[in-house]
């Protein structure tokens, strides 16, 4: 019996240096499509658009809603699943950058995890709202989408 694995897929880092372009990202659910993959997961940290958030993606790029809906449809006519995976209380030391996040943070990377730390709760939630909206409108409703 050969075995068949429900999910085999990339990831690609869109938090270190450089976002990659749309093009690039479809160039490689062609390629990764074409070999079999049937998955293709995209690690952001604060590299997608979230409403009232400005500095998410501040002068180091960032996805639109649109262009990740975008490359959602692209990859579901390649049978692929598109999965973005966000971050959402680690891993945002390009947001520590800036003043208006400071006291906002733990240590280094880390968002203060506690009750009153409001900003925390408040970005964590648009974060996940924007996630799930991206996939909203490409699912008919009920459907099961990627982000849950």
């Amino acid at each position: 019996m050969k075995y068949q694995p429900n999910r085999l897929g990339t990831m690609i880092d869109c938090s270190r240096n450089a976002v990659a372009s749309v093009e690039s990202v479809k160039k490689w659910i062609d390629l990764t499509s074409s070999i079999g993959y049937n998955t293709l997961m995209l690690y952001t940290e604060d590299t997608y658009e979230v409403s009232g958030e400005p500095y998410f993606g501040y002068m180091r790029g960032r996805y639109s809603r649109e262009e990740l809906r975008g490359l959602d449809a692209y990859a579901k006519n390649k049978n692929m699943e598109l999965i973005p995976c966000i971050q959402t209380l680690a891993h945002l030391n390009a947001l520590n950058r800036w003043p208006e996040y400071k006291e906002h943070f733990d240590v280094d990377d880390i968002l203060l995890n506690c009750v009153g730390a409001l900003l925390g709760y408040a970005v964590f939630s648009r974060c996940l709202r924007g996630a799930r909206r991206t996939q909203e409108k490409q699912d008919a409703p009920g459907a099961p989408g990627t982000v849950g």
